[in-house]
C-alpha cells in the first residue's frame, strides 16, 4: 500500500517543461552523398565527412531552410570534393541506371494495383467481354 501512496494523493500535482535556449549546431563539408537521389543526371550532393565544427546558437521561432542544389553547383561541390571528371561520370551512370530502376518499379506498382482494381483480364478475354 505505501507504493501506491501517490495515486491516493489528492493534492494537485504540477508539471513543468523548460525548452533550452540554445542548440548544438554540426557544421559538414558538403560532397558526394549516395543518399541523394536528383531527379536529373548530376550526382547528389550532401553532408561529407567527419563534423567540421560544432557551436552553440541560440534557437530562433523562425523557420529554418532546406539548402536544395542546382546540377552546377552540385558539380562544384563534386569537383571541389576531389573527384575526377571518370569518377563524376561513373556516378551519373549509376544515377541513371537508379532512376531507370525507380520508375520501372513505380510502374510495376501501377500494373499491380490496375489488376487487382479491374481483376486479372487477359486483352483477349476483354475484347470477348466488351463484345457481349
Amino acid at each position: 500500500m505505501h507504493d501506491l501512496k501517490w495515486i491516493l494523493n489528492d493534492e494537485k500535482q504540477t508539471k513543468r517543461v523548460r525548452f533550452a535556449t540554445n542548440a548544438i549546431e554540426h557544421t559538414f563539408y558538403v560532397g558526394y552523398n549516395g543518399s541523394t537521389v536528383p531527379s536529373d543526371k548530376v550526382p547528389g550532393v550532401g553532408l561529407h565527412g567527419p563534423c567540421v565544427s560544432t557551436t552553440s546558437v541560440p534557437v530562433q521561432d523562425k523557420p529554418s531552410c532546406v539548402m536544395r542544389y542546382n546540377a552546377s553547383d552540385r558539380l562544384f561541390f563534386l569537383k571541389r570534393a576531389g573527384l575526377d571528371a571518370n569518377h563524376v561520370m561513373h556516378l551519373c551512370v549509376e544515377q541513371t541506371q537508379l532512376q531507370i530502376s525507380r520508375k520501372h518499379i513505380i510502374l510495376e506498382e501501377y500494373i499491380a494495383r490496375n489488376k487487382r482494381k479491374h481483376g486479372d483480364c487477359s486483352p483477349a478475354s476483354k475484347r470477348i467481354c466488351l463484345a457481349h
